[in-house]
């Protein structure tokens, strides 16, 4: 568990950006800006960190926008994932790709309280997309080592990856994301609003 909430930590200095594709987003973008002049109160050792906790003044600040958006979080989470629903591109060969053993990551999912362990999670895993890339990175992490880790950031930052998502149910999602070097299946709980069962396949 400790570590899981260690590798988080390092995964968010590489969150994705956001568009300006709706209001919501507009609105979640100028509150992220805001969020500049209430850095300004902490130490530079504290930011880079990323060492907050519940208490912290920026947190509190985003548990109340969390709160106050809770819909209009949530519908913005289904429309990015409606945005990869049946994606015409997406590929994935199964033969090419052998599963890899990610039990331990699994059996602690539903024990994770993001929120509690890393405050900022409620912010920074706003978008589904974000928080699957998380999981990669832990993968890489635990599995893979740094070299290998920092070979697929670099790739990443070169290349994207081809995503396909499935509505399975009133509150779940499938999300299939094709990296090249390893497949990832997910599935996401809307209503939870994080990832329940992770699966990873790396080209053999």
């Amino acid at each position: 568990m400790k570590k899981i909430n260690v590798l988080i930590l390092l995964i968010f200095t590489a969150f994705y950006g956001y568009g300006q594709n709706n209001e919501f987003e507009k609105k979640l973008n100028k509150f992220r800006f805001s969020l500049n002049k209430e850095l300004e109160k902490y130490d530079d050792e504290k930011i880079y960190n990323l060492k907050f906790d519940k208490n912290d003044s920026i947190i509190i600040l985003i548990d109340n926008f969390a709160f106050e958006n809770e819909n209009k979080i949530k519908i913005y989470r289904e429309n990015i994932l409606k945005k990869y629903e049946n994606n015409p591109d997406f590929k994935f060969n199964i033969n090419e790709y052998k599963k890899a053993d990610f039990n331990e990551i699994n059996d602690n999912l539903n024990g994770l309280n993001l929120s509690k362990n890393v405050p900022l999670s409620k912010l920074l895993w706003i978008n589904p997309i974000t928080e699957i890339s998380a999981f990669k990175t832990i993968y890489f992490s635990q599995k893979r080592g740094a070299v290998k880790l920092a070979l697929f950031n670099a790739k990443t930052s070169i290349t994207s990856s081809l995503i396909e998502t499935r509505k399975i149910n009133k509150n779940q999602w499938e999300i299939i994301d094709n990296s090249y070097d390893i497949v990832s299946k997910f599935i996401y709980d809307l209503k939870k609003g994080k990832v329940i069962d992770v699966e990873i396949f790396e080209k053999k």
